[in-house]
């Protein structure tokens, strides 16, 4: 996986610590090369096996930058070096 720094990041993504759910699949893509539509969040909001959000005025949903690299580690899994390796 290839170390994004900050600088390679758009400013609108380096400068928040919270995403709406666009925003949210901008940083995945960006830093983890995760691509997700925002519809899919919401799927995942609804049943479950997303990132946790916060829901600002029972509209707005926000996500922590903090939530969504755990979630992406996560679902990335522990680096292999091999297929064999289970």
């Amino acid at each position: 996986m290839t170390i994004i720094s900050p600088t390679d990041l758009p400013r609108h993504l380096v400068v928040k610590s919270r995403f709406r759910p666009e925003e949210a699949c901008e940083y995945l893509l960006f830093v983890y090369g995760l691509k997700y539509a925002p519809a899919t969040l919401a799927k995942k909001r609804s049943v479950g096996g997303g990132p946790e959000y916060f829901k600002a005025d029972n509209r707005c949903i926000l996500y922590c930058r903090s939530a969504l690299d755990l979630w992406a580690a996560e679902t990335l899994g522990a680096p292999r070096s091999s297929t064999a390796t289970p």
